[in-house]
């Protein structure tokens, strides 16, 4: 393998790793911006149609954030596999080797996990919280009469 084509692998798994992180982060913001709106709104989210809309808006981005997620994840552990059984003791690129062993993608099946977990929960949330909200609002208004 030439060190042109070690180059290349280098970058198609830094490539990798930057979407990763770069849908991720979009995932967070959408996430605190949606909650943000659910818990700062107060007439729009009292109505049932509109929290289950914001909910099927929000699964429909999260099942496409995911699915780019762990195609990036796939990629990474196909590159890292590659490399691995490319340069396994080999002593000029016995570096590289033991980088991507030591660093290795992360599992798929942990990320969907837990990307659905936190789905399920920011779901829940949007349609939990306006009644929760509604309801504190009465024991509030309750409790100063």
């Amino acid at each position: 393998m030439t060190p042109e084509s070690v180059k290349t692998l280098i970058d198609l798994l830094e490539v990798g790793i930057t979407s990763v992180n770069s849908f991720w982060s979009i995932y967070s913001i959408v996430v605190f911006a949606l909650l943000g709106y659910v818990f700062s709104a107060s007439r729009p989210m009292r109505a049932p149609g509109v929290r289950m809309v914001l909910a099927l808006v929000f699964i429909f981005f999260a099942v496409a954030n995911l699915r780019s997620i762990i195609r990036e994840q796939y990629q990474a552990i196909a590159v890292s596999r590659y490399v691995e059984k490319q340069f396994h003791g080999q002593t000029d690129t016995e570096i590289l080797a033991e980088n991507v062993r030591e660093h290795p993608a992360t599992n798929p099946v942990l990320i969907y996990l837990f990307h659905v977990a936190l789905d399920i929960a920011v779901v829940f949330v949007i349609l939990i919280a306006p009644v929760v909200k509604r309801e504190k609002k009465g024991i509030d208004a309750e409790a100063t009469t």
